[in-house]
């Protein structure tokens, strides 16, 4: 299994509606060369993080044509998933995802990350508020966003001054 088929595995594993899907994870890694950070043991997919840049700070789908959003000419990192296996979480690894994209991110220009956060996401009171807080993103607004196919939901701005 490539590395796209089991980030897709791991996405409908960990969310109910299926997550990000392989065709956006292909688009993503078709129209962005680093816009997917992946940490690996051996051939085995252990977390993973997709971003893109935008000029305006915009929420697209959950799942989209990367494509048609995805702007090196702007300054604004957005981060559109992050997941690690359940298996291997509470180990850093999401902070060392955190920690390579803003290397990466610099490297593009971007002045600012942001991430959109389900407030019904299932591990929002487990975790992952304070894992945001923790790697120094603060709640900057709320909005709502498009996770399932026809349905916005109400979700936190996260956001990082780099």
């Amino acid at each position: 299994m490539d590395d796209l088929q089991q980030i897709e595995t791991i996405e409908k594993e960990t969310f109910r509606n299926g997550g990000v899907n392989l065709n956006t994870l292909r688009s993503l890694e078709n129209t962005f060369k680093d816009g997917l950070i992946i940490i690996k043991e051996q051939k085995d997919v252990l977390a993973y993080l997709g971003w893109e840049i935008h000029k305006k700070q915009t929420f697209p789908p959950y799942n989209h044509d990367i494509s048609k959003t995805h702007d090196e000419s702007g300054n604004l990192g957005y981060i559109s998933i992050i997941t690690v296996r359940k298996e291997y979480r509470n180990k850093g690894l999401g902070s060392k995802l955190l920690n390579i994209l803003i290397a990466v991110s610099k490297r593009y220009s971007c002045k600012n990350l942001y991430c959109p956060v389900n407030k019904k996401h299932p591990y929002l009171k487990k975790g992952v508020l304070h894992f945001w807080e923790k790697n120094g993103f603060k709640i900057s607004g709320e909005t709502n966003w498009e996770i399932e196919k026809g349905k916005l939901l109400p979700s936190f701005i996260f956001s990082k001054q780099l």
